[in-house]
């Protein structure tokens, strides 16, 4: 039974790893050599014909270069030391020459307002089992939060002060529900509070000190961070991406549940909008979400999803997207790339799914019309 391909990276301090790597993968084939290894090719293997060769005897018969880096002369190179350690090992190793696609993304998110959530640690049966400890600090004078502090709050108004140890800082929550932090500890103009239920605090939120039940002053939280909540998506949700880099948001429903508004979110890769067809496939986030194109009208993609978890999925910023409409694309490198391998992509004539095995037929531009870097 014929081995999968696992493709490994390795630098220069590689080889034993490669070896001891397919050892505990494959284990060896009936001639004693391991078999079915691609790894991709750093640029040392274009000037160092040694670790080529320790690569190959580790076990390495296909070797992967990324075309995305170096450039004609180091890719011959490679190849050329391929070939000796070849006739020096008596062994072969295929040469794979990886001309991927534009990156295709989706955009940023909008935020959903500022919030920051303090909370403290219970256990199992949600008793208190530690207060939630919060950096203060004035927003003026800003301090970096310590290493074994993760909550920070800063506060405006000049209230630090006129704050002491043992004061109650007492604020209304996102919820309009009432809190109080207990300042414990002095550091420098800041200070270490804790709090004992859990709180969400809004920009701008209002805080008053109090020692001994009176008010010794107010201030405000500000540059409370924002929250960023990804886009939720459920198989037969309409997902509309946008030609204009605007930032995305989620779907707006009625009260029934049902879409008002789908979501949408910004597609970084302007040539999607001139190629992509209804029942094109689409695949975001590493292939977890599926979807198809319904429709397309030059500057808004509308997909159906077709695939998410069992409970649905959810869409963040600057994911990868994989489209079935995508152009061979490189960049700056497309021209070389292409002459260089001008009797492979003679042969290219199919294009491979990473979700499915579906082949389709790959359209590539004629050579001449790259020459101006199209």
């Amino acid at each position: 039974m014929p081995l999968e391909t696992q493709r490994v990276k390795v630098f220069k301090s590689g080889p034993q790893r490669l070896r001891e790597h397919t050892q505990a993968l494959l284990g060896p084939d009936p001639q004693g050599r391991l078999a079915r290894i691609m790894v991709s090719m750093p640029s040392e293997t274009a000037t160092d014909a040694q670790l080529v060769q320790n690569l190959v005897e580790a076990g390495m018969d296909v070797m992967r270069i990324n075309c995305a880096h170096d450039g004609p002369a180091e890719w011959a190179a490679m190849v050329d030391n391929l070939r000796r350690a070849e006739q020096t090992l008596g062994w072969s190793c295929r040469v794979a020459m990886d001309l991927a696609g534009p990156r295709l993304r989706t955009g940023t998110l909008r935020a959903s307002g500022r919030v920051q959530r303090l909370a403290p640690q219970r256990d199992c049966f949600g008793r208190l089992a530690r207060p939630g400890r919060v950096w203060l600090t004035p927003a003026e004078a800003v301090a970096p939060t310590p290493a074994d502090l993760r909550l920070r709050l800063q506060i405006s108004g000049g209230l630090f002060g006129r704050i002491a140890v043992g004061d109650a800082l007492d604020f209304i929550d996102a919820r309009g529900q009432a809190h109080c932090l207990q300042v414990r500890e002095a550091r420098g103009a800041s200070w270490v509070a804790e709090i004992e239920q859990t709180a969400y605090v809004e920009e701008a939120t209002s805080v008053t000190a109090r020692r001994g039940g009176e008010s010794v002053g107010t201030g405000a939280f500000i540059n409370v961070p924002e929250i960023i909540l990804p886009i939720a998506l459920a198989v037969g949700d309409p997902l509309v991406l946008t030609r204009v880099d605007a930032p995305g948001q989620g779907a707006e429903r009625a009260a029934d549940g049902t879409i008002v508004t789908p979501a949408q979110v910004h597609c970084t890769l302007a040539a999607a909008f001139e190629c992509a067809r209804p029942g094109h496939a689409v695949w975001f986030d590493d292939g977890k979400i599926g979807g198809v194109v319904a429709a397309n009208d030059g500057e808004r993609i509308t997909v159906t999803i077709t695939r998410t978890g069992p409970k649905g999925a959810k869409l963040r910023a600057e994911k990868g997207v994989m489209a079935e409409c995508a152009m061979l694309n490189k960049g700056p490198k497309i021209v070389e790339t292409v002459r260089f391998l001008a009797d492979i992509i003679d042969r290219m004539d199919e294009h491979y799914s990473k979700q499915r095995a579906t082949l389709r037929r790959l359209a590539v531009a004629d050579l001449e019309d790259l020459k101006g870097g199209n």
